[in-house]
């Protein structure tokens, strides 16, 4: 049970990381366009 509850937070862990490294690419390209 430990084993699966740590993978299904790491893998919650690294999608909510991909989202926040896609937000911060399009801010800054928001950001070099204005």
């Amino acid at each position: 049970q430990a084993e699966t509850q740590i993978k299904r937070r790491m893998g919650i862990g690294s999608h909510i990381s991909e989202r926040r490294l896609i937000d911060d690419l399009t801010r800054m390209g928001m950001n070099e366009s204005i």
